[in-house]
């Protein structure tokens, strides 16, 4: 490794650091925190409703600092339309996760099928007296197909999971962006080529992730030893978690805006430009 690879290295570790410790604090900095962000405090305090409302949170955050805007934390008075950004996230969530499981129980049809007709076999190959090595035979196939179907299975769940987690990811900033649900799924294209051109990127998102991950463990554990605390565990673990991360990936969705020259739509983010004033 050259010396002028071994510098950008060590350039690109310092500059994401200095992300990761400036991404919790990034809300605190903009002048309206105080009048934006103690409602969604306090809704933090609702189980299962804080992290629908704060997941549609980070993505109206993630839109507003891509495309740049100058009042970045979401208004209070979106909250109705910020927990049904949640609820559409949570959805498309799970249906990404149950692809792989659909996949794997049309398999298990034609297996089970092959299991049982396999076992009848062994079976009457043993009461039927049959030769030795036609038993051992049938044994073989029967031991074969299940460890061909469990191989199968372990590697239809991990190379989706390998896909399914970037690809998701880069959807959902190009649907926080543009609001188009569908088109930001499922442009395959160019939701793989960010990904190729920025994989360095997304390797350090996923490590930014687990660092975050790790801070909110910490904050929560603080809480929990003062005792007093306590009650703001939900809160934290919620709302620190979905505004830290939502800046990494707003980070991203500048690049997304840079690199492929999308257009402010006006027709579509008429509800963006009103909320933003």
């Amino acid at each position: 490794m050259t010396q002028s690879n071994l510098q950008k290295i060590k350039d690109k570790v310092k500059e994401e650091t200095k992300e990761f410790t400036r991404a919790p604090i990034f809300p605190f900095l903009q002048e309206d925190w105080k009048s934006k962000m103690p409602l969604f405090f306090v809704l933090g305090f609702i189980p299962i409703f804080n992290i629908i409302l704060h997941r549609g949170w980070r993505i109206e955050y993630i839109h507003r600092l891509g495309w740049g805007y100058e009042k970045i934390l979401p208004s209070p008075g979106q909250t109705c339309k910020l927990f049904d950004k949640g609820i559409t996230l949570w959805v498309i969530n799970v249906i990404f996760i149950l692809i792989p499981s659909l996949i794997m129980n049309i398999i298990s049809l034609s297996q089970l099928t092959n299991f049982w007709f396999d076992l009848i076999k062994l079976f009457y190959l043993l009461f039927r007296s049959a030769p030795i090595v036609e038993y051992f035979q049938a044994l073989w196939d029967f031991l074969a197909n299940e460890f061909i179907y469990t191989i199968l299975d372990f590697f239809i769940e991990n190379f989706w999971l390998l896909i399914y987690i970037p690809i998701y990811r880069i959807g959902t900033i190009r649907f926080a962006l543009t609001g188009k649900l569908i088109n930001s799924y499922f442009s395959i294209r160019k939701n793989f080529k960010f990904l190729f051109k920025n994989f360095i990127e997304i390797i350090f998102l996923y490590i930014f992730n687990t660092f975050n991950f790790i801070l909110v463990l910490l904050v929560d554990l603080g809480l929990a030893i003062t005792i007093i605390g306590v009650p703001l565990i939900p809160v934290v673990t919620s709302y620190l978690y979905y505004w830290s991360s939502g800046y990494k990936h707003g980070m991203l969705a500048r690049l997304m805006v840079e690199q492929e020259g999308l257009n402010f739509e006006i027709d579509v983010h008429q509800k963006y430009i009103k909320s933003n004033h």
